[in-house]
């Protein structure tokens, strides 16, 4: 009975003696926040060389990351608290321990997003080829590799964007005047790029866009469809002018046709006409009267659709299958590669003005 009676005052000593351990452990873990807390709460930054007043009183020596970091991180944990991985950033607080486990300390550190964050983009950035980015919408190739009329690095298209930038007296980028027929054009030996299209589809503004950093050059724009009347020709160095062509269908004027035919037959030194539809709106009548026309004097031409930020990504994947389709049955002197732009966000920009300094030979002068 005493050997018993021992045996219990022993284990009671022990449980006594595990009961403070776990009290003194439950001091020290209490005041850690939850994984919802610790996402959700947004510090201050301190300032470089500085810590925090919290940060002082719980840092102590080298530590390592905690099983219970581990496990805040897994998926099953996010789901349990609820939160969406985007609320983890831009600032996660971790909770991190030193030493043993009955000794531990713990502090809590601003560290880089444990989850991938999507890249942003930035207010000035725009994509380089939207056709890229409808790629994954569709298994099949949109535009295969072989059918690139141009696929340049990056490199090149820098190169290209500098044409477009005023240089002194070296390279000038001016208006040189507006040309009721092609009696009045400008006489001079440096290639041409005609751009046309139907009134309101945006030529103007993608003369506006690819003029952007020439201040002093006014390219004249209005939402009233049919506002451009005569053929503007605007001089970008030694190395091309781009003519803006006047508009068909609502609102063109009476002379439209003579206006683009003449053009089309006597202009000797035109490179490459551009000729553009609407992106939201694909391919309507007029553009394939207008596409007809061109094939009739077998000029090369390439197609540019516009307008690409104001339509979904399916509906414009959509409508480009569809412009390719026509590219295939209805035109032999059409180039494969269609180009996607818009004015207003830069999309595809760079990429056409590096296409003008392709076909101009501007890059090898």
């Amino acid at each position: 009975m005493s050997h018993f009676s021992s045996f219990t005052r022993r284990g009671v000593i022990q449980l006594r003696w595990l009961g403070s351990r776990l009290n003194c452990l439950f001091t020290k873990y209490r005041d850690i926040p939850t994984p919802g807390i610790m996402a959700q709460t947004n510090l201050i930054k301190p300032k470089k060389g500085q810590t925090t007043q919290q940060e002082k009183q719980l840092h102590i020596g080298k530590s390592h990351r905690s099983v219970l970091y581990r496990k805040c991180s897994s998926k099953r944990c996010q789901t349990g608290h609820k939160l969406h991985p985007t609320s983890y950033f831009p600032r996660l607080q971790t909770f991190e321990t030193s030493s043993s486990f009955l000794s531990c300390s713990r502090r809590f550190s601003n560290t880089a997003a444990v989850l991938a964050k999507p890249p942003t983009a930035k207010k000035n950035s725009f994509s380089l080829n939207p056709i890229d980015d409808l790629q994954p919408l569709i298994q099949v190739p949109i535009l295969p590799q072989i059918e690139r009329v141009v696929d340049p690095t990056e490199e090149e298209v820098q190169r290209a964007t500098q044409l477009f930038k005023p240089a002194a007296r070296r390279h000038k980028i001016e208006f040189v005047l507006s040309a009721p027929n092609p009696d009045y054009a400008p006489e001079n030996n440096t290639p041409e790029i005609a751009i046309m299209g139907r009134s309101n589809v945006g030529k103007s503004t993608l003369l506006q866009c690819l003029f952007r950093e020439v201040p002093d050059l006014e390219v004249k724009t209005s939402k009233t469809p049919g506002h451009t009347k005569m053929a503007n020709f605007f001089r970008v160095g030694r190395a091309m002018t781009l003519v803006d062509m006047p508009g068909y269908g609502y609102r063109q004027p009476a002379d439209f046709v003579h206006i683009v035919e003449d053009y089309l037959i006597q202009r000797k030194n035109l490179r490459m006409a551009v000729f553009m539809v609407d992106g939201a709106a694909g391919i309507a009548s007029w553009d394939t009267v207008a596409i007809e026309m061109i094939e009739d004097f077998k000029r090369p031409y390439v197609l540019v659709m516009t307008k690409i930020d104001k339509v979904s990504r399916h509906v414009l994947l959509r409508n480009v299958l569809a412009v390719r389709q026509v590219i295939k049955e209805r035109t032999k002197a059409c180039l494969p590669q269609v180009f996607l732009v818009s004015g207003v966000t830069g999309d595809g920009v760079p990429l056409l003005q590096y296409f003008f300094a392709h076909v101009t030979d501007s890059l090898k002068k």
